[in-house]
């Protein structure tokens, strides 16, 4: 029998996904995990491009991803508001396409954010607010 603790928050989501160039899932793509600006985690993708990173509540991350002669792509975490959670939230998936970087272009916009994941008014879900990640 399993034990119901009443009144318990859940203060630790799952977000995960996989990473592809074009339609072809790929491994070995750095990622990097920040908290507030500061590098807290990095790890490369596993051989099926997969990969996967747990936050606490209450914090902004952003997450960082980094394969050579392709541009660099970050999305933000967003986990203000999910205090007082009382009901699990299933893990967010979502996929990163990154692009072939330009031959003329010399500088990366690594710190130019592609999609904003937060949690849904309802407190239910984690949704992306922009329309492509």
């Amino acid at each position: 029998m399993a034990n119901i603790i009443f009144g318990q928050e859940y203060k630790e989501f799952e977000f995960d996904g996989k990473v592809s160039i074009r339609y072809k899932l790929i491994n070995e793509v750095e990622v990097t995990i920040y908290d507030e600006g500061m590098k807290i985690k990095q790890f490369t993708t596993a051989p099926s491009g997969k990969f996967i990173f747990k936050g606490s509540s209450e914090k902004h991350y952003s997450i960082q991803f980094e394969q050579e002669g392709y541009e660099t792509k970050r999305i933000a975490i967003n986990t203000d508001n999910t205090r007082g959670i009382k009901e699990k939230i299933a893990p967010y998936r979502f996929k990163v396409t990154l692009n072939k970087k330009p031959i003329d272009r010399k500088l990366d916009h690594v710190n130019t954010i592609v999609g904003v994941i937060e949690i849904n008014s309802d407190k239910t879900k984690f949704i992306h607010n922009t329309p492509t990640i």
